[in-house]
């Protein structure tokens, strides 16, 4: 059988512009809506008119997973940022690895106005940290002893307690983390008998008094709060 689009239908040439302009119409109208809401080229906003609502950013990111008792704690993914672009690329491959093992959202604490720009334009599940202080304009990666070094190390803290003092549990980590198996399943494996309700990451390996707050997991308990507080 041989198929002649001579003899298409007229209205069919019609139906397929008039889709065709109507796909592309539409693409625009969501490039501007986009642009309105203020969320780069990403529409409808779905983290960005959250950023300064801790409450509704972690009810939309939380995860409910089962502790070492067996009844359900609601947790919260946290890391602090700034604008560099080296510590993007950091948070990129941090929330690759939470979503391969465990499916979690990340939560991103964002430090200054550079990093929250970033936020808009990729709709990052982000809070604006600088609540917490002046951010001034900084931008420079967070080497030891810097200013940004000591914004970003003191933003870790400041949101832990705010997420905790709303209920949940927090796993509150350095950008250059990462993870290979669900982090959550080895938190909570020493709940059955010591399972403190702050934990950090070793810094020195066997020691039982070195602590590194790279990797820190908090509960909302009167003990935790007044020491944060």
């Amino acid at each position: 059988l041989k198929f002649d689009f001579r003899v298409m239908p007229w209205w069919l040439f019609l139906l397929g512009a008039v889709w065709a302009g109507n796909h592309k119409l539409k693409q625009a109208l969501k490039r501007v809506a986009a642009r309105k809401e203020e969320c780069g080229t990403r529409w409808p906003c779905v983290n960005w008119e959250h950023r300064n609502s801790l409450p509704t950013l972690l009810h939309r990111h939380h995860a409910v997973v089962k502790n070492g008792h067996g009844s359900e704690e609601r947790v919260i993914v946290g890391v602090a940022a700034n604008a560099a672009a080296g510590i993007w690329r950091l948070v990129c491959n941090l929330k690759a690895s939470l979503k391969a093992h465990g499916g979690y959202d990340l939560v991103i604490a964002a430090v200054e106005d550079e990093a929250l720009d970033v936020c808009r334009v990729g709709d990052h599940s982000c809070f604006n940290a600088t609540a917490f202080f002046d951010p001034g304009n900084r931008t420079g990666l967070a080497v030891f002893g810097t200013a940004d070094w000591v914004r970003v190390t003191w933003v870790k803290p400041l949101f832990t307690l705010a997420a905790l003092r709303l209920g949940y549990s927090v796993l509150m980590l350095d950008a250059d983390v990462g993870f290979v198996q669900d982090p959550f399943r080895y938190v909570f494996k020493f709940d059955g008998n010591i399972g403190p309700p702050l934990r950090t990451s070793c810094d020195v390996p066997g020691s039982t008094v070195a602590s590194n707050t790279g990797i820190v997991f908090a509960r909302a308990t009167q003990s935790v709060l007044a020491f944060l507080g």
